[in-house]
């Protein structure tokens, strides 16, 4: 195997705009709510040639809590869109929340 020919791929990596994708799902939330997410993973997919993603997915503290949320930002080339897409455990498969505050909302609701 040759790293180093990885190595340079996994270098182009360090310079993808993740910190301004997670400023951008973040805006609209208060610091404290900020505070109570836990980041699992960020992560960026190309599921084809034309269709990419930014992916981010947290807990709602405590962990253990199971109350997690999927942010998927998606890009499409050829229609030339980008939709955001925000799931809770409840809605996973369904209408997406409109976001990140209101998938929060909801965990807040369901503990009512």
């Amino acid at each position: 195997m040759d790293n180093e020919k990885y190595l340079h791929i996994f270098k182009d990596f360090e310079t993808a705009p993740l910190e301004d994708f997670l400023k951008g799902i973040f805006k609209g939330i208060t610091k404290d709510q900020r505070k109570s997410l836990l980041i699992e993973d960020v992560s960026y997919h190309r599921l084809n040639a034309c269709v990419v993603t930014l992916e981010a997915w947290m807990f709602v503290a405590p962990m253990e809590s199971n109350r997690w949320i999927w942010v998927r930002v998606e890009m499409d080339a050829i229609a030339g869109t980008v939709q955001e897409k925000f799931f809770t455990r409840d809605n996973y498969g369904k209408e997406a929340l409109t976001s990140l505050r209101a998938c929060i909302d909801y965990y807040k609701e369901e503990n009512k």
